[in-house]
């Protein structure tokens, strides 16, 4: 969807080119794209010429004679030809105005979400979805910022800033480029974001803006600002749509989440999360992930594990049903599931594919009905792909004689281990723990990595 700089940019363009150009006839092949009357939009608009643009937002407003003023909102997929009659039409061409030098001006819209609406000068500025569209970084300050956000406590500052009421011109890519460069958590609830938080996101706001307007725009995907034209910021973006690419900050891998629908790139080392985080406790087998796990034990922290949420599943009829007929069972038998999928790799992945789905469920039923921080502790959460439901991860890891000591000491096999440490890809993913604790040492040493992560994380 275009944004403020890549609709400032088709702004620039088309005043370039159709200013002073008389409208002398119009064919409109979707009318659904006209909001206001239809035959008044034709008849109106006949004979007027364009004497400016304006914009405001990512709303485009064409000042013509006579006071009228046409509205165009791009949407998705909008934009612009300009082009002589015997020029090929592209594709997807909507609305063709006929000039009076010759030359067609050209909407083009696939998806036909944008729209266009015809007011006058006298009025336009009053209309409901006008009046709505909050001021943009420019002429906005830090007070009115934070006031505006302070209506969202509750709602994660990416989508605040998202909203066009709030703060007008900013989308997805813009945003995530932002809070990046702001040091801010996309998920952050707005009700943690200070006046000093407003200023540096401002701040950081009109630069990306700015830039982006001087590379005009950036081409993710489909946008072209007139002429199929690329913009040219694309290769200036820190993060979005960069997500498992080093940080260019830190270098840990870039993380990706989607927040309220909305796919968002960050890191989670740089972008620290303020107020309630969610915390993944992970390892090998036999690493102390449990021991670790408990040692979050006290009110500022509610823990869980997910062997005992995988436990409560199992008692689930419904689920119970699915596993008796994957293993061709009349009940329940741990023994016989273990043995089963210890010789086969398909039976395990079913399993997994019967219990993860629900598992995942289950956390984020827990992530809601808690304020308080949330440490879960999760063995398999690579495999699970579960990475990325968290705001921190915390590795747990110790040698390789130190876990068969534990796994024995306690009665398990370590066939067991064996099975479990082909099944978990801890290792391959240390890059993307936010902490890596060292469990080779003693119960003290174990007890002072754990006190340093809980001072960090409550900062």
């Amino acid at each position: 969807m275009p944004e403020l700089p890549e609709v400032e940019t088709i702004k620039r363009a088309l005043e370039s080119i159709i200013v002073n150009k008389k409208i002398i006839s119009i064919e409109i092949f979707k009318p659904k794209l006209i909001k206001s009357d239809l035959e008044t939009f034709k008849k109106s608009l006949i004979d007027k010429t364009f004497l400016k643009l304006t914009r405001q937002g990512k709303y485009l407003f064409f000042h013509l004679s006579d006071n009228l003023v046409l509205i165009n909102h791009l949407r998705m997929e909008g934009k612009y030809q300009f082009k002589h009659p015997n020029d090929n039409l592209e594709s997807h061409a909507r609305i063709i105005f006929h000039l009076d030098d010759g030359n067609e001006l050209v909407y083009r819209d696939s998806r036909m979400f944008g729209m266009f609406y015809l007011s006058d000068e006298s009025f336009y500025q009053n209309l409901d979805f006008i009046k709505k569209v909050g001021k943009e970084p420019f002429y906005l300050d830090a007070k009115e910022l934070f006031d505006n956000i302070k209506r969202h406590k509750e709602t994660e500052i990416k989508t605040v800033l998202l909203n066009q009421e709030v703060i007008a011109g900013l989308g997805n890519i813009y945003v995530d480029e932002t809070l990046f460069r702001s040091k801010i958590h996309p998920s952050t609830k707005a009700k943690f974001i200070s006046q000093d938080d407003c200023k540096v996101i401002l701040k950081n706001a009109i630069d990306v803006l700015n830039l982006a307007i001087a590379k005009g725009g950036s081409t993710i995907k489909s946008y072209k600002s007139i002429n199929d034209v690329d913009g040219h910021f694309q290769v200036d973006l820190l993060v979005y749509a960069k997500a498992s690419l080093p940080c260019p900050n830190c270098q840990k891998p870039l993380k990706f989440m989607k927040i309220n629908g909305r796919g968002t790139t960050y890191c989670s080392r740089c972008q620290r999360k303020k107020g309630q985080k969610f915390i993944a406790i992970t390892g090998l087998y036999g690493s102390g992930k449990s021991t670790v796990t408990k040692m979050f034990a006290d009110d500022n922290y509610k823990i869980y594990s997910c062997d005992a949420l995988i436990k409560e599943l199992y008692e689930d009829k419904t689920i119970q049903d699915k596993i008796k007929i994957l293993f061709n069972i009349n009940s329940i038998d741990f023994t016989h599931i273990r043995n089963a999928i210890l010789k086969n790799d398909k039976l395990d992945k079913k399993l997994k594919n019967i219990l993860y789905p629900p598992l995942k469920n289950k956390i984020l039923k827990i992530f809601k009905n808690h304020k308080e921080n949330v440490v879960i502790e999760v063995p398999l959460l690579f495999d699970a792909k579960m990475g990325n439901m968290f705001d921190i991860i915390i590795g747990v890891k110790n040698e390789v004689e130190l876990r068969n000591k534990f796994i024995t000491n306690r009665d398990k096999s370590l066939d067991l281990k064996k099975y479990y440490d082909e099944r978990n890809h801890f290792l391959d993913h240390l890059d993307e723990c936010d902490y890596i604790i060292d469990n080779n040492k003693n119960l003290k040493d174990l007890e002072k990595e754990v006190l340093k992560i809980k001072k960090e994380l409550n900062i």
